[in-house]
């Protein structure tokens, strides 16, 4: 994330006067990375212009958004398997305990996908309504 919080549609001027040499990398970095724009403007200026609000826009950011949603499920699956096994295969526990360390990996993993959801749910909406759908 950029951090940087802007309407879409309208520009933000970047001062770099103070970091002349820096203009460039900044160029190169916003132009690759993010959705917006970058132009030089007035010498040590830098104008970034966000893409303007289109149904399209908002599908490829929800179909973004729901890939890195993906991508932390399957981090959290992935840490859950490991979890899990070493719980069960864990040496020096009888099976009781072996067992109620796996269900408590298992509801840990229930409550952090809960969260995954909720906050793909969050920004969906978010997206809906920034764009009036």
């Amino acid at each position: 994330s950029s951090g940087i919080n802007a309407e879409y549609g309208k520009p933000i001027i970047l001062d770099c006067s103070v970091y002349p040499e820096a203009k460039e990398k900044i160029l190169e970095a916003v132009n690759k990375d993010t959705a917006f724009d970058a132009v030089v403007h007035g010498g040590d200026s830098i104008k970034l212009v966000s893409p303007k609000l289109t149904n399209d826009l908002r599908k490829k950011l929800v179909l973004q958004s729901k890939t890195q949603t993906n991508l932390a499920l399957d981090s959290v699956r992935s840490i859950r398997n490991e979890a899990h096994n070493t719980a069960l295969n864990a040496r020096g526990y009888s099976k009781e305990v072996q067992k109620r360390a796996a269900d408590n990996v298992h509801q840990m993993f229930i409550h952090h996908k809960a969260e995954i959801d909720k906050v793909f749910k969050a920004k969906e909406k978010s997206l809906q309504e920034e764009f009036n759908l």
